[in-house]
């Protein structure tokens, strides 16, 4: 009978905690501005969204149709505002990626960061780079803004071999018929 009780007691313990984080989480995110707010819930959607895309019609349709949402978004933004857009949208992707487990490849990530972005006017470049490394070909995507990137380091970067154009697979798909 204690045995029970003992382990009844832990379980509305570990439920009430559980209640406090997600409570927790609620306030949190109810302290977030619009754009971030958007931005969470973007951050969780896209990679899913990109990933079935990808299956389903390829990557260069999916960058199209990614580039026809995005394009259905808000004019340009200032250097501070997309300064502040960018800030906000790795944070997002952070916290989508710490508490769900989202993650996907490095380029749905990309191409979910890229497309965010530009639906909130922030021009940026998908890129995309090749290296051999232990005999293996391996390739990586991320993000760049004027030049510098977003969701890498310049030190990760810098030991692949970079395509010279920002990467629209979408456009080379077009231009192949």
């Amino acid at each position: 009978m204690r045995v029970g009780m003992v382990a009844s007691g832990a379980l509305r313990t570990n439920r009430i905690g559980t209640e406090v984080r997600i409570l927790k989480k609620l306030r949190n995110w109810a302290t977030l501005d619009a754009n971030a707010r958007w931005l969470t819930i973007a951050a969780a959607v896209l990679p899913i969204a990109i990933s079935a895309g990808f299956r389903c019609v390829g990557v260069a349709r999916t960058q199209g149709y990614l580039r026809a949402w995005a394009s259905a978004g808000k004019g340009s933004q200032s250097s501070a505002g997309a300064t502040e857009l960018i800030r906000s949208a790795r944070r997002a992707l952070r916290i989508v990626r710490t508490n769900t487990g989202i993650q996907g490849t490095c380029l749905t990530r990309s191409m979910a960061l890229w497309a965010a972005l530009l639906r909130l006017g922030v021009a940026t470049d998908l890129r995309f780079g090749i290296r051999k490394r232990a005999g293996f070909i391996e390739g990586h995507a991320w993000v760049e803004h004027q030049g510098f990137p977003i969701n890498d380091t310049r030190d990760l970067i810098g030991t692949y071999e970079v395509y010279p154009h920002s990467a629209a697979f979408d456009e080379w798909a077009r231009s192949r018929k």
